[in-house]
């Protein structure tokens, strides 16, 4: 075994007591359950266990960091290009599947069912076996490089924004993403481009303005839509109610803002009228106007928490269209003066049985 070795892990994932998580030929599993039985080298697991207690929250080490694995990968090989963007593609689709589970609620102490993209943060750790140095690097635009600490005498303070959230997904939505990976490349493509814009749109970091956020997840839709050069907001309005609102919702009068500041009368649905909002926000964001607080929120809901749920729902319809089959429900309803998102999983175990029931018969 070469002497430079390399491990890489999502130190903010809190898997507890789930042992692993696989998509495709990448396995993330839990060190503190699993490090006896995947790590059978004593030297090796003893240094990785403290090159892992480094990373901290209030001063203590976090556990239940998950390790990633590749299959037909020799373990703590340095990892190649092509592996890291792997790794990359698993962020986008584990943040997607995690905030269509544990994001989608309301109410009194929803925050501690949330998760955001600094959930999913990756960290790659070069070592060698017994050295009792290590270093870190940090910085997109300008590489900063620390060398010569020694093991036990730097730690990694977890940033007071992230989430301290069980890891739980939506097993449904990443079974049908490993299928359009397998069969419709182009499709699943453009969804996770869209969707490493949403979770640039979805940080809790306090570094990141509200223009930003709003700003990249209106990105993310117009990758998602594939929206056209032109007539953008009437593009987005139809997909919103194509994918996002039932057949009962009621439509209503309100007035739609226009160049230099035109407003025309619509009528549409609260669904239609949030996309509309949401667009004339990101319009004032772009040509530099002076913005009210009020304009950050849709009938007193946060646009980026709306944003999010629209988008998930829209990922779940056209996935639907993309696979033939009408695995997804999820619906986002206006009730009682507020939006609330129903991922419709009574239908969904309906459909199910009905599905188990023709196999049966047949």
């Amino acid at each position: 075994m070469s002497n430079h070795l390399q491990i890489c892990y999502f130190p903010y994932l809190f898997l507890e007591k789930r042992e692993t998580v696989e998509f495709d030929e990448i396995t993330v599993w839990n060190y503190s359950i699993l490090k006896s039985q995947r790590i059978t080298d004593g030297k090796i697991r003893n240094h990785v266990t403290q090159l892992l207690k480094a990373n901290q929250r209030n001063g203590k080490p976090i556990k239940d960091i998950g390790l990633i694995s590749i299959k037909n990968k020799k373990d703590f090989t340095p990892f190649r290009d092509i592996e890291q963007k792997k790794i990359d593609d698993l962020r986008k689709v584990l943040f997607l599947c995690s905030v269509a589970r544990s994001n989608i609620y309301q109410g009194q102490n929803v925050a501690h069912r949330m998760v955001t993209s600094d959930n999913f943060t990756v960290v790659y750790q070069n070592f060698k076996n017994g050295d009792p140095y290590t270093a870190y690097q940090s910085g997109r635009i300008i590489p900063i490089h620390n060398v010569g600490y020694k093991i036990g005498e730097i730690n990694y303070e977890a940033p007071r924004y992230v989430l301290r959230r069980i890891f739980t997904f939506d097993e449904g939505l990443l079974n049908a993403l490993k299928k359009t990976k397998r069969k419709h490349s182009t499709m699943y493509r453009r969804i996770l481009r869209a969707t490493d814009a949403m979770m640039n749109g979805y940080t809790n970091s306090d570094d990141v303005s509200y223009e930003s956020l709003i700003l990249e997840q209106s990105r993310a839709f117009e990758i998602l839509f594939d929206l056209p050069d032109t007539s953008q907001r009437e593009e987005l309005k139809k997909h919103i109610a194509q994918y996002c609102q039932g057949n009962k919702e009621i439509k209503r009068r309100y007035k739609s803002e226009r160049r230099h500041g035109k407003m025309v009368w619509e009528t549409n649905t609260r669904q239609v009228m949030w996309a509309d909002r949401f667009y004339t926000l990101r319009n004032h964001i772009i040509h530099g106007e002076q913005l009210k607080n009020t304009e950050f929120s849709f009938l007193g809901q946060p646009h980026y928490h709306l944003g999010l749920w629209f988008f998930i729902a829209s990922v779940k319809k056209i996935l639907n269209d993309t696979l033939g089959k009408n695995i997804f429900h999820d619906t986002i309803r206006y009730r009682s003066g507020h939006f609330e998102y129903d991922n419709c999983l009574v239908i969904h175990a309906i459909d199910r049985a009905l599905s188990k029931r023709k196999i049966f018969t047949n």
